[in-house]
């Protein structure tokens, strides 16, 4: 039978429920083993990394130009969250290998004065050069502090992760890493962020559990969406779990007899269950089970 985890995980909570599910299948080939990597001391939340962002003119996608402040205020106006703009990317202690990276506002209220806010960030490293990573992460979240303040948030992350630690999550599938960084965007300092892993192919990768075939995530909430599919195909799960709370609702919810032995047999229920009580010890409203749109899972 092939083993199948789905991993549910929200934006401000971090919660990142780990349910071990079972289907029908071929086993998993590990074709992308571990590296050693230095990934997660970029989530270490003992350590606050400073970054830094130069804003380059939108047609500059090698970053060769001067600095280009009118790109930057376009970013923080930006209410479509779809507007990007080339920057130079580098952490203080990585100033002498600065990197040319696409920069987006995130959708959250910004913060702080209009003519100067503070808003939520994407760093995307491969987009302007295919292939291009840092610290084996192709991507950089940063929340700031709109829909909890920055203090909680990132305590909610480090509070999932104790509670993952100690059930039974498999060792290769630690939940989502977080921690926090300030921010200096040509030369003004906007101050603590959330750095939230991205969830996409190279937080699989990055843990060597991502297998072309055999490996999928879903965007769930208040609406349904793949965001990675073998041959854009549906998990065997994701057909059998097809009723209410699970997405799409598609059939009836079995009796209850058929209900616990799905349950039983699919989800790692002590997981599942601890990642709960720790959003209902925060008494989250913008959390795991409830808010739409917060929500991801993995199927393997």
């Amino acid at each position: 039978m092939l083993r199948l985890q789905m991993l549910r995980f929200t934006r401000v909570l971090a919660a990142l429920a780990v349910f071990a599910v079972f289907g029908l299948g071929a086993g998993l080939s590990n074709e992308a083993a571990a590296q050693v990597q230095d990934w997660p001391l970029v989530f270490d939340p003992t350590v606050v990394h400073h970054l830094n962002l130069s804003t380059m003119a939108p047609a500059d996608t090698t970053c060769v130009g001067p600095e280009d402040p009118a790109a930057w205020t376009a970013i923080q106006q930006d209410a479509t969250f779809t507007v990007e703009t080339p920057a130079l990317f580098w952490p203080d202690s990585e100033a002498g290998s600065k990197l040319c990276v696409s920069l987006r506002r995130k959708s959250a209220d910004p913060l702080g004065p209009p003519l100067d806010p503070k808003v939520s960030l994407k760093i995307d490293f491969n987009q302007l050069l295919p292939g291009q990573r840092w610290h084996l992460l192709r991507k950089l979240s940063l929340e700031n502090g709109d829909d909890v303040n920055t203090a909680a948030e990132g305590a909610a992350w480090q509070l999932q992760q104790l509670a993952a630690n100690a059930t039974t999550a498999p060792a290769d599938m630690t939940p989502g890493l977080a921690s926090w960084v300030t921010v200096a965007v040509n030369g003004t300092e906007y101050g603590i962020y959330v750095n939230v892993e991205q969830r996409d192919k190279s937080f699989l990768q990055n843990r060597g559990i991502f297998d072309s075939s055999a490996t999928w995530i879903y965007k769930v909430g208040d609406f349904h969406e793949l965001v990675t599919s073998p041959l854009g195909v549906d998990s065997p799960t994701q057909t059998n779990l097809c009723y209410s709370p699970f997405e799409p609702v598609t059939c009836s919810t079995p009796d209850d007899a058929t209900l616990a032995s799905d349950l039983n047999s699919q989800i790692d229920m002590d997981v599942m269950l601890a990642q709960g009580d720790v959003e209902t010890f925060l008494a989250a409203k913008d959390g795991l089970s409830s808010k739409g749109r917060n929500g991801n899972e993995l199927h393997r």
